[in-house]
């Protein structure tokens, strides 16, 4: 029947069914966005017509032919499925009844699915806080989408301008603190925000404070203009309790504070009665990250604690005179440096100075913060480290042998007798230069020869003569300038 169709044109020239355009009776998908997940708008046509069919096909570039058909998308309109990542064009062909040919769409646009903002690296924690003396502070954040718009937030107050990048830096870093966060959005897909983080500048000077409790994995707070990282147990609190000075190494720190209640003397099983008197706060390190460079690290410690340990020392000397083989009157500070210093370790130690990897710290600097006491200590290169502030003290258990000129030039050697071989030599000079013990037995045969640095006026040094046969044996020490002679008893 003609009735379902226009006559134009002349002679028997029949027009078939035609797509009308224009307005919204074209397909209008034209660069259309949707989000993964949501749906987009409907695409329709209209033609002019009766018993039409349609037949909707997609196809991956911006043509009206060669496309996929899509099986169940038989109406004027179509609404297609987000599923899918990327961008899928469109087109359309409607056929009538009777065997006429059908009019194919123009391809008008297409239809592109991306992918939400998803936020991968928040803002730095490391810029919470800033030390006083450091006003500015950069926060950035890495996101992954498409078309991603960016504005941050100060106080819940959109920041503008300079304030839709994915950086932003702020100059007014102040003691009351503002807290920041960035929208990150891509104009289809829902928006999503980014952690708070709280900017603030600290003085370090005035908010050490000890710790009341023990406290783990305490947490980088703010670095100040003179490479001090300062650590607290959360990033809301303003109680610095330790230090670190990473002096270029990209490392990063959770130190333990462990308090033990009082403080803790431990003895050796030795010849020698030796034995450590240990304050009642230790800290522990444990660094991640290649320590390039000897960092420092700023131990704070309660004036009495130290008071007690002197005291303690003190006490033992009184009740034992004249059996100290050293007379020391400053704290020192115990280091472990292969694994945490803990209250379990302690448990396990003899004496810590006889330990594998256990050291005296002699490289140290006291000073005072916000009226707390601290020692920092320089030279640490360990990845695994712990201390605590203590004195050691040596009893004579056996008699000794001392020679010492009206100089101060000299030592004292003990056991004698020594019944494994192993004799402790105390040194005295007053000068820092290398000394050299020379052993010979009763016939004046060299039977061994030690070369040993001499770092302070006073210092120990440990001998294995067990090797040597019973009997009685000379020692000469000498330093090029000045010597000593004794004599000496091995009686295995």
């Amino acid at each position: 029947t003609l009735n379902n169709f226009a006559l134009t044109g002349s002679s028997s020239n029949w027009i078939p069914n035609t797509i009308t355009g224009g307005g919204n009776n074209s397909i209008s998908a034209n660069n259309q966005g949707v989000c993964l997940g949501g749906t987009p708008t409907s695409l329709s046509v209209s033609a002019v017509g009766s018993n039409l069919t349609y037949q909707w096909y997609s196809n991956s570039t911006a043509s009206n032919s060669g496309g996929t058909l899509i099986g169940s998308a038989t109406n004027k309109t179509y609404t297609p499925s987000a599923a899918a990542l990327g961008t899928t064009y469109y087109y359309v062909v409607v056929s009538p009844a009777g065997g006429c040919p059908g009019a194919t769409s123009t391809v008008s646009g297409a239809v592109s699915v991306v992918n939400p903002p998803v936020i991968t690296v928040q803002p730095s924690t490391a810029a919470q806080s800033i030390c006083s003396g450091v006003a500015s502070a950069s926060l950035s954040v890495t996101a992954t989408g498409s078309n991603l718009t960016y504005q941050w937030y100060r106080n819940g107050i959109a920041i503008s301008p300079n304030g839709d990048k994915d950086s932003f830096t702020y100059n007014n870093v102040n003691t009351l603190g503002d807290v920041f966060y960035v929208e990150v959005g891509n104009n289809l897909c829902p928006s999503t925000n980014s952690k708070s983080v709280t900017l603030k500048s600290i003085i370090p000077a005035n908010q050490v404070f000890l710790a009341n409790n023990s406290e783990f994995n305490l947490i980088e707070r703010c670095s100040d203009a003179n490479g001090w990282t300062y650590y607290s147990n959360t990033m809301q609190t303003e109680r610095l309790l330790l230090a670190i000075k990473k002096n270029g190494n990209f490392i990063t720190a959770k130190p333990d504070i462990e308090l033990m209640n009082g403080i803790r003397e431990l003895s050796s099983i030795n010849i020698e009665n030796r034995g450590a008197i240990l304050g009642g706060r230790i800290f522990n390190l444990d660094i991640t990250g290649t320590i390039q460079n000897a960092y420092e690290l700023k131990f704070y410690y309660n004036k009495s604690e130290g008071d007690a340990v002197l005291a303690r020392l003190n006490d033992i000397k009184l009740a034992n005179p004249g059996q100290f083989s050293t007379d020391r009157i400053d704290l020192s500070f115990l280091l472990t440096t292969q694994q945490p210093f803990t209250s379990s370790l302690w448990n396990n130690l003899s004496i810590p100075l006889n330990t594998p990897h256990t050291i005296s710290q002699k490289d140290k600097e006291f000073g005072v913060e916000n009226g707390v006491n601290f020692v920092t200590l320089k030279n640490l290169v360990s990845t695994k480290l712990g201390g605590t502030l203590f004195m050691d003290f040596t009893l004579k258990a056996s008699s000794r042998i001392s020679s010492t000129n009206s100089n101060g030039f000299g030592f004292s050697l003990y056991p004698v007798p020594t019944i494994d071989g192993k004799v402790t030599v105390d040194v005295s000079s007053k000068r820092l230069k290398p000394i050299s013990f020379t052993v010979t037995d009763m016939t004046g045969r060299i039977v061994a020869i030690f070369n040993e640095k001499h770092t302070s006026l006073e210092s120990s040094h440990i001998f294995d003569f067990s090797q040597l046969a019973n009997g009685n044996y000379q020692l000469l020490m000498t330093n090029d300038e000045e010597s000593a002679i004794g004599r000496f008893t091995i009686s295995k």
